[in-house]
């Protein structure tokens, strides 16, 4: 029979190994990483289930989350119950969460930080249905990756976002050190971190 004070501590280890995970995608950027499934998030639909993850590692009472119009209602009021997080309007958001294969232009109003404290940033969530780590006939782009933490460049593949969030972030980071960090997450847990540092450039498109 499992405790509560078990329960805790299994909870607290598992979020330490999805934060350790987060952490090596942004500081590998590019570069495709696994999350593991965690019990109680089992009530969120699939396509929610490893943005519950990524959110209730990274999210607190003191956080502010936001959502694209096109997550489920009920889903984003599950997300923010199991986070204790806050909302608000997206120009304050800490985090906000998108699907990838529904466009939104509000990412463009995120908060971008300022010169003297560039980490107050929002990072962006965005959803999809498949990231590969190679390049495969079946993905919707193809992704070229350059930068700090990159050994010359990488390449992944994305199945199920819209090219515009690609092409958004020469906008969003074109005043460094300000800017967005972005986190791509799939259907079976994959993620893959694009930190503001990171240069991408589309080199192929279905």
């Amino acid at each position: 029979m499992i405790t509560q004070k078990q329960e805790l501590f299994d909870r607290v280890f598992d979020a330490q190994k999805s934060f350790m995970c987060l952490m090596q995608a942004f500081t590998f950027p590019g570069r495709l990483s696994a999350l593991e499934p965690r019990s109680f998030l089992m009530d969120l639909d699939r396509t929610y289930v490893f943005a519950g993850s990524i959110i209730s590692t990274l999210c607190d009472n003191e956080t502010r989350l936001g959502f694209s119009p096109a997550v489920d209602e009920t889903q984003a009021e599950t997300l923010l119950r199991i986070s204790s997080a806050r909302g608000g309007e997206k120009e304050s958001m800490q985090f906000c969460l998108f699907l990838g294969s529904s466009y939104d232009s509000s990412i463009l109003e995120l908060k971008r930080g300022t010169l003297e404290y560039p980490e107050s940033s929002a990072t962006a969530i965005i959803l999809v249905e498949r990231l590969f780590p190679e390049v495969t006939d079946g993905a919707d782009i193809v992704v070229d990756v350059s930068g700090p933490g990159v050994n010359g460049n990488c390449r992944f593949c994305v199945e199920g976002l819209d090219v515009r969030y690609i092409k958004d972030r020469e906008e969003l980071n074109d005043v460094y050190p300000m800017g967005i960090d972005y986190l791509l997450c799939d259907r079976d847990g994959m993620v893959c971190g694009l930190p503001r540092t990171a240069v991408c450039s589309i080199v192929g498109e279905r």
